[in-house]
């Protein structure tokens, strides 16, 4: 009896064991996808290439376009922005995160994404200048690819 016993007892070593081998061979390979996939993100760019100020309520907003680059293999989710809009030294906008449109971006193409923004600064001058396009905007797009949340560096296209 004791070499029946002696057998079951291998048998569920066995298995749990080739179930632990299974389990750490995908999640590690889950992971390496993951890793590379964050590895090959990094030459993304976002590039600011305009925007439309929007005056007919009594607080004007603006729809900024960035232009974003994917030349990776891999999609790229836009998922937010943390942006900031100034005028000469003084932040005047800032983009509206319960508004942001979540875009995909396939591999190796561009695309462009509108994110809204609301004026908060509601002077005449600081309208004026909007009017005339000395709004810069600077910060950050927020994305994911596969599982890893990243950052895109939003930059101003050379006027």
């Amino acid at each position: 009896m004791p070499l029946a016993n002696d057998r079951a007892t291998s048998t569920i070593v066995l298995g749990s064991f080739a179930l632990f081998v299974l389990v750490f061979a995908v999640s590690f390979g889950y992971t390496m996808q993951s890793y590379d996939a964050y590895l090959d993100a990094k030459p993304l760019d976002a590039t600011v290439t305009g925007y439309e100020l929007q005056e007919s309520t009594d607080e004007p907003t603006l729809a900024v376009t960035v232009r974003v680059h994917n030349p990776t293999q891999r999609p790229i989710v836009v998922e937010g922005a943390d942006l900031t809009g100034t005028v000469g030294d003084r932040k005047v906008a800032r983009e509206r995160p319960s508004e942001f449109p979540e875009k995909t971006i396939e591999p190796g193409t561009t695309e462009t994404v509108r994110v809204p923004f609301w004026v908060y600064e509601h002077s005449e001058s600081t309208t004026e200048r909007l009017r005339n396009d000395d709004l810069e905007v600077g910060g950050f797009l927020e994305a994911r690819v596969v599982d890893r949340k990243i950052e895109i560096d939003v930059t101003e296209e050379t006027r």
